[in-house]
């Protein structure tokens, strides 16, 4: 899989994690499953208060589109961090490519990881490849994901 092969999801307005797989049971494997998701649902506007109904009537709800589901597998990691969407600091990290899935060559949590662990031993095991950070932007959460392998990336 290269690097690009995210850009499906590009047109989504936002991703919607649906489940975050890893651990021991896993043989040190990390699992996420994905989908982009749709607002085709106009919910009727029906309250006393008038500017809210105003409000309400351009409004659709988001769900996940349950017909695109996709797996994204992280054979092996160096660590991984989920964080609530409302509380992600936005920094400046030497991005690469993607939009909802991106990948950096150089970040803070990238810096965090090389700094916080040994990670110079992943480079010696995956035969001198360089870690890289998935940064996957969904609907409630932020998932940062340090490896040196790039993961798989199926529809289920």
């Amino acid at each position: 899989m290269g690097l690009n092969d995210f850009s499906v999801f590009d047109g989504s307005n936002y991703l919607y994690i649906h489940q975050i797989l890893g651990g021991e049971r896993f043989k040190n494997e990390l699992t996420v499953v994905v989908s982009p998701t749709v607002s085709d649902y106009r919910a009727p506007v029906n309250t006393k208060n008038q500017d809210l109904n105003k409000l309400l009537e351009n409004s659709s709800s988001i769900n996940p589109d349950f017909e695109n589901m996709y797996e994204i597998v992280f054979d092996s990691y160096v660590n991984y961090s989920v964080t609530n969407e409302s509380f992600d600091a936005d920094f400046q990290g030497e991005y690469f490519t993607g939009t909802k899935v991106q990948v950096y060559l150089n970040s803070p949590f990238l810096n965090y990881a090389k700094e916080c662990t040994i990670s110079e031993l992943v480079q010696v095991y995956e035969n001198d490849q360089e870690l890289l950070h998935y940064r996957i932007w969904s609907l409630n959460h932020i998932l940062n994901v340090v490896t040196a392998k790039v993961p798989t990336f199926t529809k289920i």
